[in-house]
């Protein structure tokens, strides 16, 4: 982020701190468009209890299958983040990112619709996915949030199973005269030991034809986040004893046979990993009421997030050789022949010293200019326009660093010019391989196959135990070999919506009114990935571009290195850091490690140049694209409310249906079959993983229409008892990322003409013909509303999803050949593919309850717990043949909050349980499949706040107060693949009203 978009972001805050007095008055929001009026309650909300209430409230008085989140008071969301608070709502299940709730499912599902007062958002989190990721979002921005199971036809569409309707401020809605509200915290890390700082201030001013409201919010965060285990997920092989090792056949676990087969890795880590996020939230909104029947409303919604994650982290590894390169101190037999290696020798052919930066620069900007016409008779409307702008700019930097020599391991060797020598030659050289007597095992001249580095890891206990057979405390050891910057990218998304709504009331006897409308949007998605590529010119004058920028790789021409020598001591000023903090890990050296310090890669360009001149950005054409897609809606829907006069049953619902005509234009990429880098007109070599040249485009132009009925319908059994039933068709788009990423054509030669090559075959990672995510959803609930602050509620629901994505032959019509003619229409193709369907059935079960029945001290307690069960079934099978779930779907989930308000102090405590859950399914080799899947979590967190006077508070809240990790294993529990760990973090700090 350049310096005028800092000095931007603490002018904005500093105007708004000191403009702003603090005092509160909470409120609810009003319902958005699209609903009747009449059922429109406004709440003034504040307290635990208020909160809890009005919760509550929105879900009886809906006419569909609803939870919600209210504020406990200007901008205060009940937990941290907006993710973290939705977590605690039936049926929805979160993923973490550094400890903090980032996306969200629900009822198991991640395809879930984003709303911003009612219409489509756009986030910079969420760009290339439809699942939204709320980490760059501030909660004190939002002032509820609603979470709509059950669609109406006025519903926009887009949730497969529900959608998230994110309400801010709005000056009509609160108050009449001033209202001004600010806060300060701080929060200190159990492992960063740093204290952070968010600061946050509202002012609003409701006149009588005229009203403003403004928010800001600017904090800085830096958290824990600590991983183990597998250095990458998927980098991971088998290991036979017959063929694995480098002795030959070797009854490695000593039962007497060599039949035996061991899960290898092919690194293992331990990774010193932190997170910095600094966040600015802007948000302003203007209420004209123009005559007693229009009204004005102008919202501004503006964010900004940069992150910095930096990781630092001793791995050792097998350097992709054999992989056998173990032997199993304490190894379970999880299937016959088949082990997890719990404990475990290694002998490694590389030791290094990793550093990586990861940088995001995220920005949004969203706005609604909307006209509402109500002059009190039965015709009201609005019409609405919404824009909305975001990037997401990404840089990843990565530095490798030895402790071993590399020659005497791999045969890693440098040549400029003198022979070989080791590309870290200060390295340590390691232990020779043996054969099963002891003695060396020799090569073909004689010497050792091979040397290697003794490292033990034991994996049984909590947390993993290390101990490494070197010395590793002298920096002279340690070398700079390979860095590169790659997989960056530059995302880029634009949103149009107009939109004109209307209801017209019926004086029938069952019909209530009707409501209709029309809709268009436009939304494009550009991705633009890219390596950092740098040039190297060797003795004969030819120049060729590098992204491996590695002393073990070679000019096309002479054969000598391309990259310098890095040895540590040779590095700039400040670029080494001794680090010793590897979180739980135990048994690394107390005395640190050394590392290139991750802070100095966090400018991606600046660091390549500063080592290597001259980098330019390399298009990687396979994951870059453009998506531009069209939706043309229409509805109607009929309200409806009346009475069984037999049965004297109430009853209220809604009947509908929504078209939507989506057009898609989707850009695909064709990887060439050779690496060019265009500088300055002018065409260099590619070498050293280098990207494949753009061959050209493959251009998509499609549409499809979907009709989604809809029928929503409650009986009120008794004043307090009410019955639910729902049905709805939904639908939702595919994630940019599966329609547009590259292709791989395979062409050959014409035999009719030499300079024509004709596409035979083609692989892509994403196929524009599939069809969108459909589902049939089916809902029933039964709530008892006992009091005016207690319910207890079961319901049940089923999704029967039409198909999910999995990977096939298609053929394709539209791929031309070598001078852009298409002339097969039925190239075969390897590409993602609608697949088989499968079904999620789940029961929903939920209780809350104020005991301000009770006398005195008691009076203030109360208690709220949900429960969910949601089995699933897909097309996948783990090991053992049996049916996996769904990806990322917990089968049971649960939250319990205790809570206490009374004479002006608060308290609340508050357990949040996922069951284990399928990460994704996995072949290894193709000669197995496994569930990868993480452990079940739980976490706690509590808070506690006094109200000193009327005007000022002071407050403290706990997170993660366990300091809950997230734990995976394939397939069996023994068999651990990593670990991510987060701290506890605690807050404390005063918010002020006048």
């Amino acid at each position: 982020m350049n310096n005028s978009q800092n000095q931007f972001k603490r002018c904005a805050l500093a105007l708004s701190v000191s403009s702003i007095l603090a005092c509160s008055v909470g409120y609810a929001q009003a319902q958005e468009a699209n609903t009747d009026e009449a059922q429109i309650e406004k709440i003034l909300v504040r307290g635990v209890k208020g909160s809890q209430v009005a919760s509550m409230n929105t879900k009886r008085n809906s006419d569909q299958v609803v939870d919600a989140i209210v504020a406990e008071d200007i901008g205060k969301l009940p937990d941290t983040t907006i993710a973290d608070s939705l977590q605690r709502i039936n049926g929805v299940q979160i993923r973490r990112s550094a400890g903090e709730g980032s996306t969200v499912n629900v009822r198991g599902m991640p395809q879930v619709a984003t709303l911003l007062n009612g219409e489509q958002f756009l986030s910079a989190g969420s760009i290339t996915t439809v699942q939204p990721d709320f980490t760059d979002i501030p909660s004190s921005l939002i002032s509820g949030v609603d979470v709509f199971k059950s669609p109406t036809a006025s519903t926009l569409a887009g949730g497969i199973s529900g959608t998230i309707n994110l309400k801010s401020h709005r000056p009509f809605d609160l108050e009449e005269g001033w209202t001004l509200v600010g806060s300060t915290e701080g929060t200190y890390g159990s492992y960063t030991e740093e204290v952070d700082d968010k600061t946050s201030m509202f002012a609003a001013y409701n006149g009588e034809k005229f009203g403003a409201a403004f928010s800001a919010t600017y904090s800085n965060s830096n958290l824990a986040n600590y991983r183990n285990g597998a250095q990458n997920d998927g980098w991971w092989g088998l290991a036979g004893e017959s063929w694995a090792w480098p002795q030959g056949a070797a009854d490695v676990n000593a039962d007497g046979d060599t039949d035996d087969t061991f899960f290898s890795f092919q690194s293992h880590s331990a990774m010193n990993r932190f997170v910095e996020r600094e966040r600015l939230g802007l948000t302003s909104s203007f209420q004209y009421e123009i005559s007693s029947s229009l009204k004005l409303t102008a919202d501004v919604f503006y964010t900004d997030m940069d992150q910095y994650d930096r990781a630092s982290g001793i791995v050792a590894h097998n350097a992709w050789q054999n992989w056998g390169w173990f032997k199993p101190d304490a190894a379970t037999e999880v299937a016959p022949g088949f082990y997890a290696v719990e404990s475990v020798d290694l002998e490694a052919r590389g030791l290094n010293a990793y550093s990586r930066s990861e940088v995001d620069y995220r920005e949004s900007l969203n706005t609604n200019l909307q006209l509402d016409y109500d002059n009190g008779d039965k015709f009201k409307g609005s019409l609405r326009y919404l824009h909305g702008k975001a990037t997401a700019e990404r840089t990843k930097n990565f530095a490798d660093s030895y402790l071993n020599d590399g020659l005497s391991q791999v045969g890693a060797d440098a040549n400029f010019g003198s022979g070989p020598v080791a590309v870290n030659p200060g390295g340590i050289q390691g232990l020779p391989i043996t054969q099963a007597n002891g003695q060396p095992l020799l090569g073909d001249n004689g010497q050792p196959l091979y040397y290697y580095i003794p490292v033990s890891i034991d994996y049984r206990g909590e947390h993993p135990n290390w101990n490494i057979g070197v010395d590793t405390g002298n920096m002279a050891n340690y070398g700079l070999v390979s860095t590169y910057s790659e997989h960056n990218s530059d995302d880029e998304a634009n949103l149009d919506i107009v939109r004109a709504d209307g209801s017209y009331a019926f004086d029938l006897e069952n019909l209530t009114s009707v409501d209709f409308g029309v809709r268009y949007a436009k939304r494009d998605v550009i991705r633009f990935t890219y390596d950092l590529v740098s040039p190297f010119t060797s003795s004969a004058g030819n120049t060729v571009y590098a992204k491996w920028k590695d002393p073990a790789s070679a000019l096309p021409d002479t054969g000598l290195s391309i990259a310098a020598l890095q040895p540590f001591s040779g590095l700039p000023s400040g670029w080494v850091k001794q680090i010793n903090d590897f979180g739980p890990v135990t048994g690394l050296p107390s005395g640190g490690l050394y590392f290139i310090d991750p802070k100095v890669m966090d400018d991606a360009l600046g660091f390549q140049n500063a080592l290597y001149g001259g980098n330019v950005r390399q298009k990687n054409p396979a994951d870059s694209y453009d998506v531009e897609e069209k939706t043309s809606t229409v509805y109607t829907q009929a309200n409806f409310e009346g009475d069984i006069s037999s049965l004297d049953l109430p009853f209220r619902g809604n009947i509908g249906v929504q078209v939507v005509k989506t057009e898609l234009n989707v850009v695909q990429n064709i990887l060439g079959a050779t690496s060019v880098v265009t500088v300055d007109g002018v065409d260099y070599e590619g070498i050293s993983g280098t990207p494949l040249s753009d061959a050209g485009d493959v251009v998509t132009d499609r549409d499809y229409t979907d009709v989604l009925p809809s029928f929503n319908i409650s009986f009120d059994l008794t004043d307090e008892l009410k019955l639910r039933m729902a049905y709805a068709k939904t639908m939702t788009a595919l994630n940019s990322d599966d329609l547009g990423l590259g292709l791989s054509v395979t062409r050959t030669i014409d035999p009719n003409n030499s300079s024509l090559f004709l596409a035979q075959q083609a692989q892509s990672n994403g196929n524009p013909m599939m069809d969108p995510w459909r589902s049939d959803n089916f809902d029933i609930s039964l709530e008892w509303y006992f009091s005016p602050s207690g319910l207890v509620s079961l319901g049940a629901f089923r999704m029967d999803i039409e198909s999910f994505i999995e990977t096939g032959t298609v053929l394709r019509s539209d791929i031309p050949d070598s001078d852009g003619v298409v002339r097969n229409t039925a190239v075969p193709t390897q590409t993602k593919q609608n697949g088989q369907g499968g079904t999620i059935d789940g029961i929903e079960f939920g209780y809350q309850q104020a005991f301000d029945f009770l006398p005195d001290f008691w009076s203030g307690f109360g208690v709220t717990f949900n429960y969910t069960y949601a089995p699933s079934e897909s097309a996948s099978k783990d090991y053992y043949g049996e049916t996996l779930p769904i990806s990322d779907n917990s089968e049971h989930s649960a939250n319990s909050i205790i809570w206490y308000e009374k004479d002006g102090f608060q308290a609340r405590i508050a357990h949040n349980y996922r069951s284990k859950r399928l990460q994704y399914p996995v072949n290894v080799w193709g000669q197995a499949d496994f569930g990868f899947w993480q452990q079940p979590t739980a976490y706690v967190d509590a808070s506690v706040s006094y109200d000193i006077t009327d005007n000022f508070t002071v407050f403290a809240q706990g997170t993660n107060l366990t300091e809950e990790y997230e734990e995976s294993y394939l397939q069996w529990e023994s068999l651990k693949i990593n670990q991510n760990i987060y701290e506890r973090r605690y807050t404390l700090g005063v918010r002020a009203r006048f």
